[in-house]
């Protein structure tokens, strides 16, 4: 028999083979590797994965925008738009403390330039003066909320990320003030942006934009007092040192336009940081607004503002977790703990740094309950529980969002509308706001050229005497004070001057300003009776409590106010 031959593969061929796999796993490692160097190149914020969370951001804050419909803080207006309206429509009111030059005028501007452009659109209806800025506001705090997540996904990863984020933008407070025109709700949307850039090493923006903060609030400063050391490590490599001139060069630059820009406007040379500090910190004129107990953050201010997402915040505290952002956050209560007067807005901006910390440890106790043993060793379904108390969590807090953007000092925006559909019909509708100072904005509410309106301006002790030349200064007792709104009256209804079309109160003296103007005599007549026309549940609890009114003069439509007296613009 024949030998079988047997074909055998080719030992150069196979050599070959193989070379051309490994050679074709090496392209492909390195293409890879590529890849992965282009992904970390690239800044977090140019990553289309990380876009969609601004979009989300963006849908969050502009619905808060249309939702709110009550009053926090005078200031949400009268240090923003209505300062934007005497500066569009050459007329309005600036409170005391933009005669004095406490305010820096950055942030108003903004204003004025969207109020600026309504009136060359023909656009400015009372509506769109209130929500063109809140918009505006709120587009700026969705930003500051993706750079929370951000600077977030950056230090902790992705996954924490996310849970900072849902607990920054469910908490009930940043909901009720992420879209008013707060400049302490602008300092912790550029604190956040400053965050961001200081994890990824953006000195020069960084230090740009705490100027900016600086500028327009100057407590600003408070939060990087404690981070001086962290900030100033950023320029010890040599490799960026050289970036040291250029970012003192674009913050005093910021500082400087900032000055030049009041100066212009006030007339004389002026720094409005500088007289802010004085006022606040040094002279401690600020008290007379309210004094709080030196701990009252600690056990009322964060709790409130928190709930039950305090807990968390605990377990890190606790356990010596994120000594970064507890150096920042123990450091920034304790340097306001120290000012008399204390406001729970004054805490938004370190709120981003908890719900950094609160994200980080609930992602993290969620990761330990995914583990056999330690669920086999606790005997607790951690998972379960987390769940239970996140959505608890979620219900207080949409809860207390609808009920503060909703109700919570109600009711003065419908009455102020009331007064808008009323007075539209008269040729020149004359009207009191007898409330307290401030607790109305007069001008964006009753937005009418024709309207002239009387209301109560007040100012600290220590200033009134360098604003009487420009202001009547009267404190206003919210009480049912007989005697002050009989001299009152007397004093406005003295010869050459006009009664109200409509007056704005609340319920609990309204009952006495009927009876007190139904007994004023003109020309040997009495006057017709006022009566309450319209009623709006303003606040079930505080100190204005009660019911928001409009007092109307009977037959207001086909009445002309009698003349007589004109005191002005301030009552």
């Amino acid at each position: 028999m024949g030998a079988r031959r047997v074909k055998m593969k080719n030992p150069r061929r196979t050599s070959t083979e193989d070379e051309r796999t490994l050679a074709t796993i090496i392209r492909m490692m390195r293409s890879q590797k590529k890849k992965v160097l282009t992904m970390a190149a690239t800044p977090l914020w140019k990553r289309i994965g990380m876009r969609k969370y601004l979009m989300v951001c963006l849908l969050f804050r502009w619905l808060s925008a249309f939702l709110i419909q009550t009053e926090f803080v005078p200031d949400e207006a009268w240090q923003s738009t209505e300062v934007a309206y005497v500066y569009t429509w050459g007329r309005g009111h600036l409170t005391w403390e933009w005669l004095v030059g406490l305010r820096n005028h950055l942030f108003p501007f903004v204003i004025t330039a969207l109020y600026k452009t309504l009136k060359w659109m023909g656009a400015d209806s009372p509506y769109a003066l209130l929500i063109i800025p809140r918009l505006a506001m709120a587009t700026l705090t969705a930003f500051g909320d993706w750079s929370l997540f951000l600077y977030c996904t950056s230090r902790f990863g992705i996954s924490s990320a996310k849970w900072s984020l849902t607990f920054m933008l469910t908490c009930w407070f940043t909901f009720y003030c992420g879209a008013r025109t707060l400049t302490n709700s602008v300092e912790m949307s550029l604190n956040c942006i400053a965050m961001y850039l200081m994890q990824m090493h953006q000195i020069v923006p960084m230090v740009g934009v705490v100027a900016l903060n600086f500028v327009i609030r100057p407590t600003a400063v408070v939060i990087w007092i404690p981070q001086v050391w962290e900030v100033l490590k950023l320029f010890f490599p040599m490799r960026v040192a050289h970036r040291l001139p250029a970012a003192i060069l674009v913050g005093l630059s910021v500082i400087v336009v900032g000055a030049i820009v009041d100066s212009f406007v006030y007339g004389k040379a002026m720094m409005t940081w500088l007289r802010f500090i004085q006022f606040n910190f040094i002279q401690g004129d600020s008290a007379q607004f309210g004094e709080h107990h030196v701990l009252w953050y600690f056990y009322s201010g964060v709790p409130s503002i928190l709930g039950l997402s305090v807990v968390p915040l605990l377990v890190s505290l606790s356990l010596r977790l994120h000594e970064k952002e507890w150096t920042v956050i123990l450091g920034f209560i304790s340097c306001f703990s120290l000012i008399r007067h204390k406001e729970i807005r004054f805490l938004l901006p370190i709120l981003p740094h908890m719900f950094a910390v609160i994200g980080d440890v609930f992602y993290k106790c969620g990761e330990l309950g995914k583990d056999p043993e330690v669920v086999k060793r606790e005997k607790i379904d951690i998972g379960r529980m987390l769940n239970n108390w996140f959505f608890l969590t979620l219900v207080v807090n949409i809860l207390a969002a609808l009920y503060f953007c909703s109700f919570h000092q109600g009711g003065i925006l419908p009455i102020a509308n009331y007064v808008n559909l009323q007075s539209a019909s008269i040729t020149a509708p004359h009207i009191w706001v007898m409330m307290q100072c401030y607790s109305v904005p007069v001008f964006t509410y009753m937005h009418n050229p024709s309207a002239t309106f009387e209301y109560f301006t007040c100012a600290p002790s220590s200033l009134a005497g360098s604003v009487t030349s420009r202001l009547h200064n009267a404190e206003f007792p919210f009480s049912t004070n007989v005697t002050f709104l009989e001299d009152f009256i007397s004093a406005k209804l003295l010869p050459n001057g006009t009664l109200p079309h409509f007056i704005l109160s609340f319920d609990t003296i309204s009952s006495k300003l009927i009876s007190l103007l139904g007994k004023v005599v003109i020309n040997g007549a009495a006057l017709a009776p006022y009566e309450v026309c319209f009623s709006h549940v303003h606040a079930h609890f505080g100190d204005q409590q009660g019911l928001a009114q409009v007092l109307c003069a009977k037959g207001v439509k086909d009445w002309v106010a009698p003349e007589v007296n004109n005191g002005g613009h301030d009552l």
